[in-house]
């Protein structure tokens, strides 16, 4: 009978993960630079921009989380769906649906979830945190050291968390 080494196969099965995601993390590199070339030959060619692909509600969730510059909360979220003209009309609780999108976009390791006592910021998973006193980064960082989930929740809430890390930075 032959015996499966688990500590291997775990092994194996991270690095290839990380292959994964640094591949990804590549292609989504490509990609947003051709649409920044794309939005320039258009600018250049006198084009008007192509208005934002508000067909699919997970589309938009995806696109807001990926365009914003720091984490961002299921709220702000929302609030930024309806800015670029999402109609929200169909949903009758539409903040629900937005929950439950960004819950299933961090099952699939779409988005990090950063949990704190007062909400949940959510953040691209193959998107470079910015620099800066940002609790996130902190977590991130514990998270990365351990592959623990617990690593990116605290008892803490934001304005605490975030206070803690600019004092960090003062020292």
């Amino acid at each position: 009978m032959e015996r499966v080494s688990f500590g291997r196969t775990l092994k194996a099965t991270r690095r290839e993960l990380e292959r994964l995601r640094r591949e990804r993390a590549e292609l989504d590199a490509q990609i947003a630079k051709l649409e920044h070339v794309e939005a320039a030959l258009r600018t250049v060619a006198g084009l008007a921009p192509e208005p934002p692909d508000l067909s699919s509600i997970t589309n938009v969730v995806r696109n807001v989380v990926k365009s914003a510059i720091v984490p961002i909360t299921p709220t702000e979220v929302r609030d930024k769906m309806v800015a670029l003209g999402f109609d929200t009309g169909p949903y009758s609780q539409f903040l629900a649906s937005v929950h439950v999108i960004l819950k299933r976009l961090w099952k699939n390791a779409e988005v990090l979830e950063f949990t704190f006592r007062d909400g949940k910021r959510y953040w691209w998973a193959t998107k470079s945190m910015p620099a800066g006193p940002y609790p996130e980064n902190a977590m991130l960082g514990d998270y990365y050291n351990s592959n623990r989930a617990d690593d990116l929740k605290t008892s803490s809430t934001y304005e605490e968390s975030k206070a803690k890390e600019a004092a960090k930075y003062r020292r």
